[in-house]
């Protein structure tokens, strides 16, 4: 009980950042007359992040058994310092990962209200930036550099995987032992960058991106993109277009599970992709530079795999800049007000 009092209180920013989340929309779905959020769907992504630290564990726990080959895996596990620590410190821990498992849904929630509070009514001008700032639509400058089948499907592959970030990248944060402060900055500006890009300024710029414009706004701009995607994807899988063709199926039926709901402005991919990256440098270069590629291709991606126009992408790599800067600047304030005390 300690450690988890002690937990609460070191994260106490993110927690309160969450708690008022969840009020404020709840608040919000009731005034709009949409039902409260579904425990299913807080089951489940709490399901979700306990499979991902077990993956974290199992892939830890494999690696030390192959690296040290002990006589009695058992003993050496149950001796093993490492290990003790972890489980000394997962209480702490607890308040955190709680307050994730709480949030993905409750944003998910908010994000179904997208079009629904303020109708999409700004695709168009979206795809006029892009042709101003470009000179044409971004993915013409693009095909010729990927677009082809092997690389389309890798790009996918790794816009794919970028869930990652939510129930690996975010648990490795949690326990990360390293600089607090970054860790705690870290954590502020992942809620805030949710909340005010992903809830506010979505809502606000409410739009439906290319795959979805024909579907939904009956706008045929982007269906020669959306066919080569389909013709690539009939060379190599290209995993995001059954992710695309379920999120149209879910906004007809109006399905308001874990992971719905349709939004273009701004790019949360790039949002978080960028954010982490922004961390990895702080935690050694070759983190960072690891995750700054994995950046450029979800940039990339988001434009070239028919989820975002580009300055879909520019307007969430500003936005989040702005949120790293100011989160850590309030976490360093409420740091050195808590230390004075």
């Amino acid at each position: 009980m300690e450690q988890f009092i002690s937990g609460l209180r070191r994260d106490r920013l993110p927690i309160i950042i969450v708690a008022v989340f969840i009020v404020v929309a709840t608040a919000v779905r009731i005034y709009y007359g949409f039902a409260p959020f579904k425990l299913s769907s807080f089951l489940n992504n709490s399901a979700i992040i306990a499979s991902g630290l077990f993956g974290l564990a199992s892939v830890w726990t494999l690696f030390k058994l192959v690296k040290e080959r002990p006589d009695s895996p058992i003993i050496f596990l149950r001796t093993n310092p490492v290990v003790r620590n972890v489980f000394a410190r997962l209480p702490g821990l607890l308040p955190i990962l709680f307050a994730q498992a709480l949030f993905m849904p409750t944003f998910s929630a908010m994000k179904l209200l997208v079009g629904k509070m303020f109708p999409y009514t700004w695709d168009q001008l979206f795809i006029y930036w892009d042709v101003v700032l470009h000179g044409d639509h971004a993915w013409i400058y693009l095909q010729p550099f990927i677009g082809h089948a092997a690389i389309t499907s890798g790009i996918a592959l790794v816009y794919h995987i970028w869930i990652l970030y939510l129930y690996l990248a975010f648990p490795m944060v949690c326990f990360w032992r390293g600089n607090p402060i970054r860790r705690e900055q870290l954590l502020v500006s992942y809620f805030l960058c949710w909340i005010i890009i992903g809830v506010v300024m979505a809502n606000g710029l409410a739009s439906v991106g290319p795959f979805a414009l024909e579907s939904i706004k009956s706008d045929l701009t982007f269906t020669p993109l959306m066919n080569y995607l389909y013709q690539a994807g009939e060379v190599f899988p290209v995993l995001t277009l059954d992710v695309q063709e379920t999120l149209l199926v879910w906004h007809q039926l109006r399905d308001d599970g874990l992971g719905r709901g349709i939004s273009a402005m701004p790019s949360m991919h790039v949002s978080i992709a960028m954010l982490f990256a922004i961390f990895g440098w702080h935690v050694s270069k070759r983190i960072g530079l690891i995750l700054t590629v994995v950046f450029l291709l979800i940039l990339l991606g988001s434009v070239h795999l028919g989820y975002h126009y580009a300055v879909d992408g520019y307007v969430a790599i500003v936005a989040t800049f702005i949120i790293w800067i100011t989160a850590g600047l309030f976490v360093k304030s409420s740091t050195f007000k808590t230390s004075a005390h």
